[in-house]
């Protein structure tokens, strides 16, 4: 599958790397040149090329944002018009939010009205999101949003970076219950020194 990945920080490259290593061919949209030649400088999958923002959209049918809340509506400028996409909102609304917004959902959702929007990977550290596997045990990962078939992409490809499950919350109206959780993994990881190499796992009796 050819999906676009807008921004290529620490979740951006995660993601990237862990579905190019599935397979998919990765579009990465990037900033400005010296965003672009910090990524030439990796060691990228070659299912990964580098291109500007306003580029990458037209690649893919599936378009991942990995970018800080407070940017998101520039950011959706310079990407441009989008209809009938799957769009996957990794950020959270923690410490910074979008102008005039909740949260990243609201602002894909309005930017966007004919695209499906599924909140996802959004609830553990970039660290497991490129390697979900602890010791044998492939951890969890958990999404929200409208739309089933939507929901079943973005399951699938949970699954093909190596996530046991993607368990759905429920609709637009769980988004914030889903950030909540992510909130909960960063009380854990970072101010409970747990450390970030620690994930979810949804176990039963």
């Amino acid at each position: 599958m050819n999906i676009a990945v807008v921004g290529f920080g620490n979740v951006g490259s995660a993601i990237s790397r862990a579905l190019a290593r599935a397979g998919h061919h990765i579009f990465v949209g990037v900033r400005d040149d010296s965003e672009a030649k910090l990524a030439s400088l990796e060691d990228l999958h070659g299912n990964i090329t580098i291109h500007a923002m306003e580029e990458v959209a037209d690649k893919a049918a599936v378009v991942v944002f990995c970018v800080v809340p407070t940017a998101l509506s520039e950011v959706c400028k310079r990407v441009g018009p989008m209809e009938r996409k799957l769009l996957v909102d990794t950020m959270n609304s923690l410490q910074t939010h979008p102008m005039g917004y909740s949260n990243t959902y609201e602002v894909l959702s309005d930017t966007y009205p004919c695209c499906q929007v599924i909140k996802a990977f959004s609830t553990t550290g970039f660290e497991n999101i490129l390697h979900p596997n602890f010791g044998g045990v492939a951890i969890d990962t958990f999404m929200a949003g409208g739309d089933r078939e939507a929901k079943a992409i973005v399951r699938q490809l949970a699954k093909d970076i190596g996530f046991d499950e993607c368990y759905d919350f429920g609709g637009k109206s769980e988004v914030d219950l889903l950030e909540e959780l992510a909130r909960i993994w960063v009380n854990l990881a970072l101010y409970q020194g747990y450390g970030r190499l620690i994930a979810f796992k949804l176990v039963r009796k």
